[in-house]
């Protein structure tokens, strides 16, 4: 056993010993030299594998020790290469250190952000790369679900939206906001959503679709209560102005008539040599007449009845016939509707904004001339309204900051939009204003 364990001593001196030999590169004689290039081969190779792995570490960085023991047999046998590959591979470490420090930052914010951040690719199926986890409340899918099926964003779209989504990706190819609606999987809960999308290029080709979805249901749910309450107003106005005017032409229209008649009957009545009671009767007659108009203008004003019984066009006719010769402007005006009624809150509310309209022009344009266009087309009913008057600033009119607001146009933008129609103002100081707006009709 001795003499084995001896035996093999020497040999190892032996062959050591000849590694240093003057023949030591003599391939054909020496073995140790044979055995020197096959390890130079191995260890250029175990090298190239070790920075191959390194590079890998980019995506796996816990990876180093194997990187290190890996380059542990070039700096023993190789000292060149090995001593080259762990100087780069201790440079790479730090940059992998940082770069995962980076993610960690980055899954960090994104998760603490109240909204939804996603990367989906450039594509109409829906592909989700990646989506934050704030997904989760508000559309009861799981992230993973997300993942694995393309058709999970799609189901949690409003059905209604879901050709909005899929157009997106065809026509991107710069930064587009949407807007449509999710459905909880689990409540069926109504979500309002605004989506921030911008294409991500590479070499010019759009590789991905990133962005953020801002939950917008509070704010939209807010207006929603305020649009119901402006409807609400508006409507008790409408009644209580036809209560009043309904009133005025019953009651207070009726005790001028009875008036006018007994002072007729008192002016009959009177002796010749009356001429002074004559005189003054003749003269409140005059008053009472002048009240009787001015009461039918104001029951005009605040709920004509031709509007209940006759509708829309004829009641048009009337007030701007009445309008131009109260105001002696020079109105030119063209009425193209159906022969049918309308829906009396459209009706309303076309009546009222021609009515605030003329009242403006009267009051702040100083206009003497106005042209009204008036048609139904498509389904819809298109007004149109100017005037050659000094003009106003349309920005100040609508901005409470500069005292300027105009509580008139704001009523009928309003108006309109309650009606789900388009409302536009332009005007310019010297060349008069612009007002035209569309309603949309059902009949």
């Amino acid at each position: 056993m001795y003499k084995s364990y001896f035996m093999n001593r020497s040999k190892a001196r032996k062959y050591l010993g000849s590694f240093f030999d003057l023949y030591t590169y003599n391939i054909q004689k020496n073995l140790a030299a044979r055995w020197g290039l096959v390890w130079s081969v191995i260890f250029i190779s175990v090298s190239f594998v070790a920075h191959y792995l390194h590079d890998y570490s980019t995506l796996y960085p816990d990876m180093h020790v194997v990187h290190w023991l890996v380059s542990l047999g070039p700096i023993i046998f190789f000292p060149l290469v090995g001593a080259t590959g762990t100087l780069e591979l201790k440079e790479n470490f730090e940059t992998a250190t940082q770069l995962r420090l980076s993610k960690i930052r980055y899954r960090t914010l994104v998760e603490n952000l109240p909204d939804i951040v996603y990367s989906s690719s450039p594509n109409n199926r829906f592909d989700i790369k990646f989506i934050s986890s704030h997904i989760e409340s508000l559309s009861g899918y799981d992230t993973e679900e997300f993942y694995s099926s393309t058709e999970t964003f799609k189901k949690m779209i409003h059905s209604d939206d879901r050709e909005i989504i899929s157009d997106k990706s065809k026509k991107i190819a710069k930064s587009m906001t949407l807007q449509y609606r999710i459905i909880h999987k689990e409540t069926k809960e109504l979500h309002y959503v605004i989506d921030h999308s911008i294409p991500v290029k590479e070499d010019n080709k759009i590789i991905a679709i990133e962005g953020i979805i801002v939950d917008i249901t509070t704010e939209v749910k807010a207006k929603q209560r305020l649009s119901a309450l402006t409807r609400e107003l508006i409507n008790m106005q409408e009644n209580e102005r036809q209560r009043i005017a309904k009133e005025l032409h019953d009651e207070v229209g009726q005790a001028l008539s009875a008036i006018k008649i007994n002072l007729n009957l008192m002016h009959k009545k009177l002796g010749p040599d009356s001429f002074d009671v004559r005189k003054t009767i003749t003269k409140t007659d005059r008053i009472v007449n002048n009240l009787i108009i001015d009461l039918k203008r104001i029951a005009l004003d605040l709920r004509p009845s031709m509007l209940d019984h006759l509708g829309l066009e004829a009641t048009l006719h009337a007030y701007i016939k009445e309008f131009k010769s109260r105001t002696r402007l020079d109105v030119s005006y063209n009425i193209s509707m159906l022969n049918k009624r309308l829906p009396i809150d459209i009706e309303i509310t076309l009546y009222r904004i021609i009515q605030e309209a003329l009242t403006n022009i009267v009051k702040h344009s100083s206009a003497d001339k106005i042209g009204i266009d008036i048609k139904e087309q498509s389904d819809r009913i298109n007004i149109l309204i100017e005037d050659n008057g000094q003009g106003f600033s349309v920005d100040k009119a609508f901005n409470p900051e500069t005292r300027g607001i105009s509580f008139g146009i704001i009523g009928m933008q309003e108006r309109v939009k309650n009606l789900g129609g388009d409302f536009e103002i332009s005007s310019e100081q010297g060349k008069g204003t612009r007002l035209s707006l569309y309603v949309p009709i059902s009949l």
